[in-house]
């Protein structure tokens, strides 16, 4: 359970900090510091929140190989689409019915 409040929590915490820099980046206050800083291939704040995105994205790749491979091995759903959606159709309707669902999703029948 605390694993997933801490996933939860991370979640949020990066969706309101990611819209703030978001926010910051395509400010006029970024294409005043672009304009000032004479940055190489940097023209705009534009191209300075991809590169920002290009750099969040490296550091995620390089955290992520040093993830210790866990042996789990599963097979290729991919190859059999039909089964795939009916194990979905069957798993949507097992959590439809099931009440505990129900209260977290706070809807009742």
């Amino acid at each position: 359970m605390k694993a997933n409040a801490w996933f939860e929590s991370a979640t949020v915490l990066s969706t309101i900090v990611g819209t703030m820099v978001g926010g910051a980046l395509i400010s006029t206050f970024a294409d005043k510091f672009v304009a000032h800083a004479h940055l190489p291939l940097i023209r705009s704040s534009t191209d300075l929140a991809m590169f920002a995105v290009m750099v969040t994205y490296a550091i995620a790749a390089a955290i992520n190989i040093f993830i210790p491979d866990t042996g789990a091995r599963y097979p290729n759903r991919l190859v059999e689409p039909k089964k795939l959606v009916g194990d979905f159709y069957h798993c949507f309707n097992v959590l439809w019915a099931d009440k505990l669902a129900q209260i977290a999703r706070g809807s009742r029948h």
